[in-house]
């Protein structure tokens, strides 16, 4: 059990866009000092590392184009009992490394050699992306992850860094389909920046490892930074950990088939130039890596859902929050947490990295948390917002739950919506709605049709509607997008009928071994028995207990199968073998459970057998249609 719960939550992990959003500030501001900053990292790092059960941890914080302050807490590896030092230690950054590849293609861009309006397929030689009906895919919708990709999760690593496929051979065999116009919505890519990376690898004939370290990482010194997992830095690598019990399991050295998307490895001094890098609009220690012109482009909002909403640079997630922009990266590998945030504004940089399995909260929990602290918002800007006049409108129609638009139409990966809890909206005055996410509550006040603004932290949110006025999606203060759920995609529905429906199975199946046991004790006189027996397909009692059975079996298959995902980065790399077999049991049952409906037909208009044997028959029938139907929801009936 406890491997299934691993399971699904670090799939969550990188689902999720966890952008969590602290509320409480304090009065007046606090200087960003050393001695302030240590402070505040100290206390935060040692209770959330102790509550998560992380065991290492970096944060590094650049100011006015120095390392204002840095710190390891914690350990590396906790075999060797090596402790974590920023200057020495590699993390793996995650999606991070999506800024590297956004700052390589805007290279690219200056030099006349990738053009941002043009149709990506004009780059690509090896294979073509199939855009079926919709409009091309131009570079610009990959670097603000508006290409209209489904996603996938599976089999997007390999069990060891030496087994990574080739980047180029990867993308053809893992093509997803296009679900959605190009630039229409926002949804985070990893594939699109895989693209992007072969992209630099066709224009320039060097491979995208080469190209970064000949035109990013040498130029800025960044000698401990790697672009994918390799030898040098397994000594020194914050392996990754999750816990078990008062233990921790380490992961093996996996990686990703991408390395564009979030294979690097890097040390948080060397992040550091990175950062004083984008500080200075491309130039740093007197290399420019980027004209000042592309950095600003980079920097500037190029996409977002709605005006008021945050949305995307080039690569750079934007963050709106207590009157501030921020530019931002986070990355999750499933055990590696990371994020990067600066202010260009105050010329200030922080990076941070954990190896802890459930670290993805503190490492997301934390700019948030640093900004309420360092950038209260003036109490009278609040005042200045919320005293706009009020819109006439029903907000009823706001009400609801909304689900990240962020997930597979294809594989059983859908099933991260079942556990990842949605958005909900609810009305609480005339002119404001209650907002929950991820265990918080807040009140946004309406401040002009479909738009919402939270007073405490003066980040919006707002809706898209339909020609018809209904409300369709939410663009909630993270960059991303949610769409608003009907009542058959309630999880709690779901549960509800996939838990009766067990414990119906499970009955027949005790009732099945008790009846075996009766045939044995009574065999003899079974044997001289002239009984005439109906044909299997047409009694609705043995058709019952085959869907049953069939039901159990599938679970068995399962959970085994489930049970052999050992770790993290098992959830990355391949279904076992027992779990493929699991998701074609379902055909056996929506094959009985369509012969059992012509049976229990057929039984209703013969009042054949007893009124409650129908009605049982009828409800199990019913039962295990709308399990079947809650299966395919998930794409889990087939591979």
């Amino acid at each position: 059990m406890k491997k299934q719960i691993v399971f699904m939550l670090c799939i969550l992990l990188l689902v999720l866009p966890l952008q969590i959003h602290a509320t409480a500030t304090p009065e007046k501001s606090v200087e960003i000092t050393k001695e302030n900053v240590q402070a505040f990292v100290e206390q935060m790092f040692e209770e959330n590392m102790k509550e998560y059960q992380i065991p290492g941890a970096v944060i590094l914080v650049v100011k006015d184009n120095e390392i204002l302050y840095e710190q390891g807490f914690g350990y590396a590896n906790l075999e060797q009992e090596l402790k974590v030092d920023p200057s020495q230690s590699f993390f793996r950054i995650g999606s991070v490394s999506k800024l590297f590849t956004a700052t390589a293609i805007m290279q690219l861009v200056e030099q006349g050699l990738v053009d941002l309006e043009a149709d990506v397929n004009e780059y690509l030689t090896y294979f073509q992306i199939d855009t079926q009906q919709f409009q091309p895919i131009r570079v610009k919708h990959l670097l603000t992850h508006t290409p209209g990709f489904d996603e996938r999760f599976f089999g997007m690593a390999a069990e060891h860094y030496s087994k990574r496929l080739p980047l180029r051979e990867y993308l053809k065999e893992n093509q997803p389909q296009l679900i959605r116009e190009p630039g229409q919505y926002i949804q985070y890519s990893n594939y699109g920046m895989g693209i992007l990376g072969l992209v630099i690898e066709e224009v320039t004939g060097l491979s995208y490892e080469e190209y970064i370290e000949q035109h990013i990482l040498k130029p800025l010194n960044m000698n401990e930074t790697y672009v994918a997992m390799n030898a040098a830095v397994e000594d020194q690598l914050a392996r990754e950990y999750f816990p078990r019990g008062e233990h921790f399991q380490e992961e093996p050295l996996y990686d990703y088939h991408y390395p564009p998307a979030g294979s690097f490895v890097a040390t948080a001094e060397d992040m550091a130039k990175f950062m004083l890098l984008h500080l200075n609009e491309g130039t740093w220690n007197g290399t420019t890596v980027i004209n000042e012109s592309t950095a600003k482009l980079m920097h500037e909002r190029q996409f977002s859902q709605h005006p008021n909403v945050q949305g995307f640079g080039y690569g750079f997630f934007e963050r709106l929050q207590n009157s501030h922009r921020f530019l931002e990266h986070g990355g999750n590998t499933g055990g590696t947490n990371s994020m990067l945030m600066i202010d260009k504004e105050r010329n200030i940089g922080i990076f941070t990295s954990n190896n802890g399995f459930a670290g993805g909260l503190l490492s997301y929990y934390f700019p948030s948390a640093f900004i309420n602290h360092f950038y209260p918002m003036s109490q009278s800007v609040a005042a200045m917002e919320t005293a706009a006049q009020p819109v006439e409108e029903g907000l009823k129609r706001y009400e609801g739950s909304y689900y990240t638009n962020r997930y597979s139409h294809e594989d059983a990966s859908k099933i991260t919506l079942a556990m990842a809890p949605p958005i909900k909206v609810s009305q609480d005055t005339d002119h404001s709605l209650i907002v929950q996410n991820l265990g918080q509550e807040s009140t946004f006040i309406q401040v002009e049709p479909l738009v919402f603004m939270n007073p405490e932290t003066e980040q919006y949110l707002a809706f898209e509607e339909d020609g018809k006025g209904q409300i369709t999606h939410l663009f909630y203060p993270d960059s991303f997008v949610y769409e608003k759920g009907t009542w058959y995609q309630n999880a709690m529905l779901h549960g509800i009928l996939f838990g009766v429906f067990v414990l119906f199975s499970v009955a027949t199946g005790l009732f099945l071994i008790i009846r075996l046991i009766k045939k044995l004790v009574t065999r003899n006189k079974q044997r001289n028995s002239t009984e005439t027996r109906q044909s299997w397909y047409k009694d609705a009692g043995k058709l019952n207990m085959l869907i049953c059975l069939s039901f159990l079996l599938f679970l068995v298959v399962l959970v085994t199968g489930l049970l052999q995902m050992d770790g993290i980065a098992a959830v990355f790399i391949e279904l076992p073998l027992a779990v493929q077999l699991a998701l074609y049991i379902p055909l056996i049952t929506l094959i009985l459970v369509l012969i059992q409906g012509f049976a229990l037909i057929f039984a209703w208009l013969s009042r054949s057998g007893t009124v409650f044997k129908r009605l049982y028959y009828t409800t199990v029938l019913f039962l295990a249609m709308s399990v079947l139907l809650v299966l395919n929801y998930y794409n889990m009936i087939g591979i």
